[in-house]
């Protein structure tokens, strides 16, 4: 089995690889889109020229109606000469070429347009194809790395060197099944040990504790881990006594002199003291919650010893 520091490098590695197979991912993906936006721009481009043909050949189209009326309404009045007949029959025939030559280029742009459309639906085609062949390359890298990075720990270093964020991640890659059974039990350890930085609810503890109890893992951290969720009622309820005797010194010993501020402080840091002796609590890590409290109450009562701290016990 590698020692520790050897085995946690590897986990680093495999951030390090995923991080870099992520920014590999993200300049494809934006070299696609710069492609993809030029395509897209071209195409808008394209169906505004198109529309303005159109237009512009209704309007034609419209001119040449009203010069075939009026040349309708000479003809039957007789009151057209042959002056007026060519004039009119040399703008018809004008607006007739207009009309085609507006037609022919609204066509060849269609063609372009549909030319442009299918370059994109190809590009989007390749685009698909490159990221499955890119992704499924690197997946494969990163899977190496990751099941390598876990094959040499023990699960009380797997604890050590990783974190739920991780965990949760690595569940997406791994596919050896007696691997991804030590990752969800990882994945419950830490969900668990995140109910004590909360304040304690009988439901949730309830729940981590039984889903702790189910780690297949012989493990030191997951033993301390259950009793420190079985005990975190008691503890919980301790903490509180040990505020209510803080307020007892409060109400018979008021600091006015450095001196009392000294000895009174001693009288509290004595209260948080036999807290942790009496209640065998180890380490401030063992209960986040609590000992956020417990670090707060010291802050303030070494700012000031007289200092009402009663607001903390309808924390627990």
């Amino acid at each position: 089995m590698g020692s520790f520091s050897s085995a946690f490098t590897q986990v680093t590695l495999t951030l390090d690889e995923y991080n870099g197979l992520k920014y590999k991912m993200d300049s494809l993906q934006k070299g696609w889109k710069r492609a993809n936006d030029n395509l897209v721009s071209q195409e808008k481009t394209f169906t505004k020229q198109i529309d303005s043909l159109a237009a512009q050949t209704q309007k034609l189209k419209k001119e040449k109606n009203i010069l075939l009326e009026e040349k309708r309404s000479l003809r039957k009045g007789n009151r057209t000469s042959l002056d007026e007949n060519k004039i009119l029959k040399n703008k018809i025939d004008s607006l007739t070429s207009n009309i085609e030559e507006s037609s022919f280029n609204r066509e060849t742009l269609e063609s372009e347009l549909n030319t442009k459309k299918e370059e994109l639906d190809a590009l989007r085609k390749q685009k698909r194809k490159s990221e499955q062949t890119e992704y499924k390359r690197g997946k494969q890298k990163v899977l190496k790395a990751v099941t390598a990075s876990y094959a040499e720990l023990s699960f009380d270093k797997m604890i050590e060197a990783s974190s739920q964020k991780q965990v949760k991640r690595d569940l997406t890659l791994i596919v050896d099944d007696e691997l991804k059974d030590n990752l969800n039990d990882l994945d419950i350890y830490f969900s668990a040990k995140q109910i004590l930085t909360q304040k304690f609810d009988q439901q949730e503890v309830q729940s981590a504790l039984n889903k702790a109890k189910n780690i297949k893992q012989k493990s030191p951290l997951v033993e301390d881990l259950i009793e420190n969720l079985e005990l975190y009622k008691l503890r919980s309820e301790g903490l509180k006594e040990a505020i209510d005797k803080i307020q007892a010194i409060d109400e018979r010993f008021i600091a006015n002199t450095d001196k009392d501020q000294k000895e009174k402080e001693a009288d509290v840091l004595a209260q948080i003291g036999w807290y942790f002796y009496n209640y065998e609590i180890n380490s401030f890590e063992d209960y986040p919650y609590l000992s956020e409290i417990i670090i707060e109450i010291m802050r303030i009562k070494h700012r000031d010893a007289n200092k009402d701290i009663s607001h903390f016990s309808k924390k627990l």
